[in-house]
């Protein structure tokens, strides 16, 4: 019993410890540590997550003013469409066109960052097809 009790109680303070070390190192992402129903995230599935955040930043700068206006108020404040008509004064088909123009121009900078050489996404640098 006794022997027990010592090998819990190591057991939760390590545990404590690790806890207390992977906040202090990475306190802004705290929030991205834990998704529902899964385990701790890695560093590396950190990383991807913060770098898909800076790219989607980036690319919604990319959109123009309407545009981005819109798609923020619709994904980012999940708006519904009637609220955002009455907040712009435009008629509901400008706020679904507008989303739409949006969401294609948000994957059309997407692809481009992540194929700055305008590749099509899965072609081999220097390989020719034979015509």
């Amino acid at each position: 019993m006794w022997l027990n009790s010592v090998a819990r109680n190591y057991c939760i303070d390590h545990y404590r410890t690790k806890v207390r070390e992977r906040q202090r190192l990475l306190p802004e992402e705290a929030h991205l540590e834990r998704t529902p129903g899964s385990a701790l995230l890695g560093p590396d599935r950190l990383l991807e997550a913060r770098e898909a955040r800076t790219s989607l930043l980036a690319a919604l700068d990319g959109l123009s003013p309407k545009l981005r206006e819109v798609v923020q108020l619709r994904f980012f404040q999940e708006m519904p469409y009637d609220e955002i008509c009455e907040r712009l004064g435009v008629p509901e088909g400008t706020v679904k066109s507008r989303i739409h123009r949006g969401r294609a121009e948000l994957k059309r900078l997407l692809i481009a960052a992540r194929n700055p050489r305008g590749r099509p996404p899965g072609s081999i640098p220097g390989r020719r097809l034979m015509s």
